[in-house]
């Protein structure tokens, strides 16, 4: 038998016989909530004006972000094929919504996932996976000197930002339904982690494009000595172990691993200056390319640390 507060059980209206949801939460905490049935889709109705269609995408967009299962565009005038664009357009970057409905003067589009199944650890490692990929291609691409595949990096990072949406979605979901969250077996801590470390991530996957298409504009493949090579591809190895470090550090709440990554950088940071020396006596005309490379690997290495700083030893206590 359990004792519910007498205030809570009058303000949700629960008595003898009332049923009572129960979901066990982070920490093994339970989260009680009253028994309603089927979660009750919540909807918003945007008001179309044909001559802003960016500012329409920007809604869209937006109220996707704030969790609402159902978005109903509508119009005084007809749906022209402007607006039509713009709203396929916004969705193109949104996982899950689709167009349910339409007609001459409205069109509405719902959000068919099922929320309890987007667990947010999962979504952010499929991100990680994502952009590690981005990033072996790209190094393939500068060591043997084809860039013929840095014309999908754009492409995929599209995806990386798809997924962030959802993320950020997801998150923003878990923050306002207790249940949800308890499903998700996070906290409110966790729910600001990941949102944070979602936004560094994303940044990872722009720096990406950045190097890519420093690679795609070369004029002829930089031609790389043995040693000056090898060193690129040490220096690279360093940075991948750091960031697949530093995301285990927020999965786990590992404070050591994040004190590691901090580690792995420091050597990292003395290794790049060495390299960048060795690549000036070496070579000549490639060298503003090269730095542009290795700026690159420099922000994904700080952008590393970042994610492992949200791992820090008084989090348990914070908790």
């Amino acid at each position: 038998m359990v004792s519910l507060p007498k205030e809570w059980a009058e303000r949700n209206k629960i008595r003898k016989g009332s049923l009572i949801s129960i979901q066990e939460g982070s920490g093994g905490r339970l989260v009680l909530a009253p028994f309603s049935g089927e979660r009750e889709m919540n909807q918003t109705t945007l008001a179309f004006n044909p001559k802003e269609t960016q500012r329409l995408r920007g809604e869209i967009t937006g109220s996707y972000l704030l969790g609402y299962d159902i978005i109903k565009i509508q119009g005084s005038v007809r749906v022209s094929y402007d607006v039509r664009e713009a709203i396929k357009g916004a969705m193109s970057h949104l996982v899950g919504l689709e167009i349910v409905e339409e007609n001459s003067f409205s069109i509405t589009t719902q959000f068919l996932l099922d929320s309890s199944n987007l667990a947010p650890n999962k979504i952010f490692k499929r991100m990680h996976s994502i952009v590690n990929g981005m990033h072996a291609d790209i190094v393939t691409s500068l060591m043997e000197g084809d860039n013929r595949m840095m014309k999908v990096i754009p492409d995929r990072d599209d995806e990386v930002d798809r997924l962030y949406f959802l993320l950020v979605r997801t998150i923003r979901s878990a923050v306002i339904d207790p249940m949800l969250a308890a499903r998700y077996s996070i906290s409110q801590i966790d729910c600001l982690d990941f949102r944070v470390a979602a936004n560094v991530l994303e940044s990872v996957g722009d720096t990406n494009v950045s190097m890519a298409k420093i690679i795609s504009e070369l004029p002829h493949p930089i031609k790389f000595t043995k040693s000056l090579g090898v060193s690129i591809l040490e220096i690279d190895q360093l940075l991948v172990s750091m960031l697949e470090l530093g995301i285990e550090s927020l999965l786990s709440k590992n404070a050591d691993k994040a004190q590691e990554t901090a580690i792995l950088y420091n050597r990292f940071s003395k290794r790049l200056s060495f390299l960048r020396d060795k690549a000036s006596s070496e070579l000549s005309s490639d060298i503003g390319s090269l730095n542009g490379i290795l700026d690159g690997m420099s922000r994904i290495a700080q952008s590393s640390v970042d994610i492992a700083d949200l791992s820090v030893p008084f989090y348990p206590v914070v908790r």
